[in-house]
């Protein structure tokens, strides 16, 4: 269950915006 990555990039992608 990728949910940690899911997570970690979606973190990493919101705060790089």
């Amino acid at each position: 269950m990728p949910t940690e990555r899911s997570l970690c990039s979606r973190a990493m992608w919101g705060t790089q915006s």
